[in-house]
């Protein structure tokens, strides 16, 4: 229960995968933590989830509405407590060493972190062994090179995606296993995918039952759920984050923590930020580079079935093999095209969710006989590339698509591929606005405080006593999932504030 002016040393504004990471690795130190989060714990459903309320109702999906522009939209997005982790695919793969570098796209440069690799590697091995991860080493040509092996072996292909691994490998292309976070006993739970379907128990890692979970074990952490942050308040001086308005049962009142740790997402994150507004900080805080909401980026990220009339694909879970054969290069001038997954098994409701008047009878036939694929390439940081909020509250963006001319070589590329393999029938269906994935960027890490809201260590440039540990902090997109960098970087800076206090 939140008290109005309560003072405890920490305060983390949300529970996903960022915030709840950093909350674990500091909650050694016996600091008095509260974390907020604006949703609610999710409880196990009474009966095997339906897809159709998953996918054709979204029966989870907070009920918000965004802006490009004028154009309302209602993003696919979720507030509970572990946060999206709770409806990821399970997918953790650690981001490319090219990655960490300055890397030529066709539509631009992909700046260097920071740091390297090298320096976030032992970290990743924390969080793969959190996480659970399971892979096989050295299978992905790829793959950068680790320390420690995955935890866990691979996650085996059921028998129809073995069939396809090879079908594809006799056809020439390369294949290896998806680095998941899940393993075969998740049909203990239920026969679904993971892809927006909530996680209640423990067949899956995520932000809660692998992070937060830990962190409330000590008597120093407290979880507060339905408890919206409005805004941050500085001090007199514009500096030090002195207090916070938090709605919580219907009530606003003010927190006055020593240290405040937003990690709400990167859209709500840079929201949060930009809407704290003072005289010392007319444009928002930890925005004195003029980045905070900029350099937004989203993957860009294509759905495709191919088809085959005489064979059944019965596979629940058929994420276990990817294709990374133009993450580095393969395009015009060997330039980087991106990466290839299997996504969650396509069902007629997820197809009605985007076609809502496709009848279910011919689509049941359909997705009998697919095999579904994730195609994504990155995103770039481009300043102009951003989202605001307007005097409403209202979250807007003015988004360009940098870099999209490789995803469009990209999906022609594996369609040649596939149909090579001998899939007659090959469809495939670009992600639109309202599917945000894998939002990043938005309150970027960088050494130089004029064109960057934070440090290496996800510490505000402007305000000593404020961190950004979520997506928002990534200076670029690659071309996988962050959710296993997220959790790297945020033990990493977790680790650092712990240094500094002793």
């Amino acid at each position: 229960m939140l008290t109005n002016n309560m003072t405890p040393d920490v305060v983390i504004v949300g529970s996903g995968v960022g915030g709840a990471a950093f909350a674990r690795t500091i909650a050694p130190s016996n600091a008095n933590i509260v974390i907020l989060e604006r949703g609610e714990q999710l409880t196990t459903p009474d009966t095997v989830l339906d897809p159709r309320e998953i996918h054709r109702d979204g029966k989870y999906i907070a009920d918000e509405t965004w802006y490009e522009g004028d154009k309302a939209f209602s993003p696919w997005i979720y507030y509970f407590v572990g946060g999206n982790t709770k409806f990821f695919g399970a997918v953790t793969p650690r981001y490319r060493e090219s990655d960490f570098e300055e890397v030529e796209h066709a539509g631009g440069v992909s700046p260097a972190w920071p740091f390297s690799y090298t320096e976030l590697e032992p970290y990743y091995c924390q969080a793969e062994a959190l996480f659970r991860v399971h892979g096989s080493d050295g299978a992905d040509p790829c793959d950068p090179w680790r320390s420690s092996p995955y935890p866990h072996e691979r996650v085996p292909d059921e028998p129809s995606i073995g069939k396809v691994r090879e079908r594809l490998e006799n056809s020439g292309i390369t294949t290896h296993p998806t680095p998941l976070c899940s393993d075969e006993k998740w049909l203990d739970f239920a026969p679904i995918t993971w892809d927006s379907y909530p996680n209640t128990g423990d067949k899956k890692a995520d932000a809660e039952n692998a992070l937060l979970r830990d962190a409330l074990k000590h008597e120093n952490v407290t979880l507060v759920s339905d408890a919206r942050v409005l805004r941050l308040n500085a001090a007199e001086n514009g500096q030090e984050i002195v207090s916070l308005d938090v709605k919580h049962n219907g009530e606003t009142k003010t927190i006055k923590p020593k240290w405040v740790v937003v990690s709400a997402g990167a859209v709500n994150s840079a929201a949060l930020l930009l809407s704290s507004t003072d005289s010392n900080n007319p444009n928002g805080l930890a925005n004195r580079s003029g980045m905070v909401g900029g350099n937004y980026m989203s993957h860009h990220c294509t759905f495709l079935m191919m088809v085959d009339p005489s064979e059944i694909n019965d596979a629940v879970y058929q994420k276990t093999v990817s294709i990374n054969e133009y993450y580095l290069g393969g395009g015009e001038g060997d330039l980087p095209l991106g990466h290839v997954q299997m996504c969650g098994k396509i069902t007629p409701p997820m197809v009605q969710g985007i076609y809502s008047w496709l009848p279910e009878y011919p689509l049941r036939w359909l997705c009998s006989h697919s095999v579904d694929w994730f195609l994504v390439t990155e995103d770039l940081p481009v300043p102009d590339n951003r989202l605001t909020v307007d005097s409403g509250g209202r979250i807007r963006f003015n988004l360009e698509r940098p870099n999209y001319s490789s995803h469009v070589q990209l999906v022609k590329n594996m369609r040649e591929k596939f149909k090579a393999a001998s899939y007659k029938w090959i469809f495939s269906k670009p992600f639109g606005i309202n599917y945000p994935t894998h939002q990043c960027g938005t309150v970027r890490m960088g050494n130089d405080a004029a064109k960057s809201p934070i440090d290496q260590y996800c510490r505000s440039h402007d305000h000593p006593n404020l961190l950004v540990v979520d997506a928002s902090m990534l200076p670029t997109s690659a071309a996988v999932n962050p959710a296993l960098t997220v959790l790297a970087q945020s033990i990493r800076a977790g680790e650092r504030w712990l240094t500094e206090l002793g």
